[in-house]
């Protein structure tokens, strides 16, 4: 299997493993090194920290999600509440001095300052109502609907703060994660041409070892062509439901479906969600998708046995 994507290198790392244990058993006692006497335990290990890599980028991408999912619900909560309470003052308080007092309610689209500003403001004018002893006639102390009061608004309003911080420092931490994979993946390459070299120099042409040597690089003039990919979630059964047109290609192997966690779609980010019979043409799947609120973007790819693929259209799938 030739390298196509991040999630590919662990495949076609084994097969070069594989080839480099048979040419080790046929030298004996002088297995095969490569420059710097870089050996295939060497080489073996190196695919088990890649492999380490990718899943630590897979569950960091997945708390970097579920901590964005957390403050998206927060954000959709409490700003329910800043309409609420901009409606009772305006109910309540007609013609007071707390109408024109009144922050406006923040955008779910606003960046971090824009968002808490105007809550700490409500929060401190919400404070001042309470304390007011010249209101009558009004139902004091200020309650929102089903109860809610002051105090559980400060908390909330605390517990949104945090959950800035916890998203921001998920969302880092993904990044370096994936930075640190990303090291990794060059010194596998140029070990994987080493290889690729000193095989033909030293077996004759014809030798097994030449002929069998494992492919680094799909070959060229054999891209298949893209498949038509919708989907949407499904509430009864509570997944992502996908759908793609049939590829006609007739060296097809497999499709394989992959994912970006959030709202866009970076190959460098993606991971294989599923290898899909060639008969097939729907999935269905909850990846990236356990919480309310989750964003991802899924793709759908036609893979050849060649290893030659195509990617399809985007598919953006948030859970409600």
């Amino acid at each position: 299997m030739p390298i196509t994507t991040i999630g590919s290198y662990p495949p076609t790392m084994q097969d070069f493993i594989s080839s480099w244990a048979t040419v080790n058993a046929s030298l004996g006692a002088t297995p095969l090194l490569l420059r710097g006497a870089y050996s295939l335990a060497n080489f073996t290990a190196d695919r088990a920290a890649i492999v380490t890599a990718i899943n630590n980028v897979i569950a960091a991408d997945n708390l970097a999600q579920t901590q964005s999912a957390n403050l998206a619900n927060q954000k959709l909560a409490i700003r329910i509440r800043a309409i609420q309470f901009r409606q009772w003052v305006s109910g309540y308080l007609p013609g007071s001095v707390y109408v024109p007092a009144l922050p406006d309610t923040p955008s779910d689209t606003a960046a971090e300052s824009r968002f808490l500003d105007p809550l700490q403001d409500m929060l401190d004018l919400w404070t001042k109502i309470n304390a007011d002893a010249t209101l009558t006639g009004v139902p004091l102390p200020l309650t929102l609907a089903n109860g809610y009061l002051l105090a559980a608004f400060t908390t909330d309003l605390t517990n949104l703060r945090a959950l800035y911080v916890s998203a921001k420092n998920a969302s880092e931490q993904a990044s370096f994660i994936r930075r640190q994979r990303d090291i990794l993946l060059k010194p596998a390459v140029q070990r994987m041409k080493q290889y690729r070299d000193i095989i033909p120099a030293r077996f004759d042409a014809n030798s097994p070892f030449v002929l069998s040597l494992p492919a680094l690089n799909p070959p060229p003039g054999s891209t298949p062509d893209p498949v038509q990919f919708n989907g949407e979630w499904d509430a009864v059964k509570k997944a992502a439901v996908l759908r793609w047109t049939p590829s006609d290609n007739s060296n097809l192997a497999y499709y394989s479906l992959r994912v970006c966690v959030g709202k866009t779609y970076k190959v460098a980010n993606e991971f294989a969600v599923a290898e899909i019979d060639s008969s097939l043409t729907t999935f269905e799947t909850t990846e990236g998708l356990i919480n309310s609120g989750a964003n991802v973007v899924y793709r759908i790819y036609v893979v050849l046995k060649t290893g030659n693929e195509k990617g399809s259209n985007n598919v953006a799938i948030t859970r409600p």
